[in-house]
């Protein structure tokens, strides 16, 4: 076949892959598809019954593919400038290529004893397994069928690129990229432990394969969690580990697929909400560690747990800022005209997409720490769907909304008590001190409404500002929130709280009586006093 006639010939091919118009929820449908047939084939051909549940979901849920793709969506991009959401589709393709791998082990390896997993190697010896298609092949590790399919992916990206660019050196050096970020995906482990154990004494030279093999495959104990068995182990580590480098490729796809969408996302992450999540997280771990202090230990894994959490806290209220800026968006033409949807930057469409990404990413992070904490993650993310949308639209019912707003504020104190405590248990939580924060925050939360006034009383939706006026509502707030400090050193049988509640409760009802005052500010402030009462409380109650 002539030079000509095969260029013309892989260019229909591609066009024929193409030619279908892409959407984000058929893209992510085809990516889980051939995801979860390649996990079923895999463990369907090891044995499924030799798995434990714990040790499959672990496995399912490494983004090591969905890093790979995002990777090579970017590489193109780079080389092609071209449409990414053509790209995306384009390369999606590509995962029909891990479809043949387990197969092709079980037909080379037969029913001996293998593991397909990542390439665990000692330092030194890096560079020999990069030069030589990852060296020779041993039972455990990268097996034939992860070479056979990172080799389809080679030549699929040699000739895309060279039918694009006409040019042999552009195509070598985009697939040598996918072939480097396919090697450090898989030697991960390899590489992190470097650092690692160099800072535990070991010289460089003296690392082995043993040193790297224990460290990600041995039990580990994280906070009040532990996890037994190597796969667990192997898997719950480097999933910690891609989850940050997954969250990393997307904020560098989203620069290149639109920068200004991404300026717009970072500045309607409502800061100080943001923060006072995570302070809320960190809360309810400093609770639980004087009941539990020797849990409280910040290892290298345990830090990665704790990054892996409050990312997962954030992305689920980023997605509850999603769902609230659509439902809301004629009252934001009002109130806040600075949100993104109203200026115009989103489409409706592609603000959904973002909303469906940040509850993804919510779900996968919280469910790698572990499933009680997706549980938590999934019931917060329930709560602030029933608060802002149909059926229920709960933001409409003055008081139940707030109460429902102050449950899903004290599900992020669970999780940081839960994190820190003996296998999760509640045996210590402190109930009263948790109440009088969901008696606080569900009087205090109406204050966020004072902005929106106008654009509520439009909609319909019936807030205690819009029933009573934004003076009286501060006066009523004002109240409620001076008599819930004052009867508080009773509830928590500590009379000698009493000045220091009269004076936070004074602070609180001088600040939220001013004529001037910025109104966006009144919320965190009356929070932050909150907060810190709460912090003296519980010092004393223990």
């Amino acid at each position: 076949m002539k030079k000509a006639d095969f260029n013309y010939s892989f260019k229909k091919v591609i066009n024929f892959l193409t030619d279908l118009e892409p959407t984000f929820n058929g893209w992510l449908f085809g990516f889980f598809t051939l995801l979860a047939g390649s996990v079923f084939m895999q463990n369907f051909l090891y044995g499924l019954g030799d798995k434990s549940v714990e040790v499959f979901v672990m496995e399912a849920l490494q983004p090591f593919y969905l890093i790979l793709i995002i990777s090579m969506i970017i590489i193109f991009q780079l080389f092609l400038k071209e449409e990414i959401a053509k790209i995306s589709f384009l390369v999606l393709w590509s995962m029909w290529f891990t479809l043949p791998r387990p197969l092709v082990d079980r037909l080379i390896l037969g029913e001996s004893n293998y593991l397909s997993f990542y390439l665990i190697e000692a330092p030194k010896e890096l560079l020999i397994r990069f030069l030589t298609y990852f060296g020779s092949v041993d039972k455990v590790g990268i097996l034939y069928g992860t070479r056979l399919e990172l080799t389809l992916i080679l030549v699929f990206v040699f000739f895309y690129l060279y039918l694009k660019k006409h040019k042999i050196s552009i195509a070598f050096f985009a697939s040598f990229l996918v072939y480097l970020v396919f090697f450090v995906i898989c030697s991960l482990p390899s590489f992190l432990a470097i650092p690692i154990l160099l800072s535990q004494g070991l010289a460089f030279n003296e690392i082995g394969r043993a040193d790297v093999a224990g460290l990600f495959i041995s039990p580990f104990s994280f906070f009040g969690g532990n996890y037994h068995g190597f796969e667990a182990a192997l898997f719950y580590k480097t999933g910690l580990i891609y989850n940050l480098i997954l969250v990393f490729l997307l904020g560098i796809f989203q620069f290149l697929k639109d920068k200004q969408q991404l300026i717009a996302l970072f500045k309607n992450i409502r800061l100080p909400q943001s923060v006072f999540t995570a302070i809320l997280l960190l809360s309810g771990m400093i609770a639980a560690y004087f009941y539990y202090p020797s849990n409280l230990t910040f290892d290298f894994f345990s830090v990665l747990v704790l990054a892996n959490l409050i990312l997962a806290i954030f992305f689920a209220w980023q997605f509850s800022v999603v769902i609230n800026d659509i439902e809301d968006l004629e009252i934001d033409k009002v109130s806040n005209q600075k949100r993104p949807l109203v200026q115009n930057i989103f489409t409706i469409s592609d603000f959904k997409n973002y909303g469906s990404v940040f509850l993804l990413l919510a779900y996968l992070l919280a469910l790698t720490v572990g499933l009680k904490y997706f549980l938590i993650i999934l019931l917060y993310t329930l709560l602030t769907w029933i608060y802002s949308k149909p059926p229920f639209k709960i933001k409409r019912i003055p008081i139940l909304a707030s109460m429902l707003s102050a449950w899903a504020i004290l599900l992020v104190f669970l999780l940081g008590w839960i994190l820190v405590a003996d296998n999760q248990a509640l045996k210590f939580f402190p109930y009263r001190i948790v109440s009088f924060l969901f008696l606080v925050a569900t009087f205090t939360i109406p204050l966020k409404d004072l902005k929106d006034v106008v654009g509520d009383k439009g909609s319909r939706i019936y807030t205690l500002p819009v029933l009573l006026g934004k003076e009286k509502t501060c006066q009523f707030v004002s109240w409620v929130l001076l008599l819930a400090y004052l009867i508080s050193p009773f509830i928590f049988q500590k009379q000698e709280l009493f000045w220091v509640a009269m004076i936070l409760g004074l602070v609180n009802f001088i600040f939220l009586n001013k004529k001037r005052v910025n109104q966006r500010k009144i919320l965190p402030v009356v929070l932050m006093i909150a907060f810190i009462y709460a912090l003296i409380i519980y010092f004393w109650v223990l």
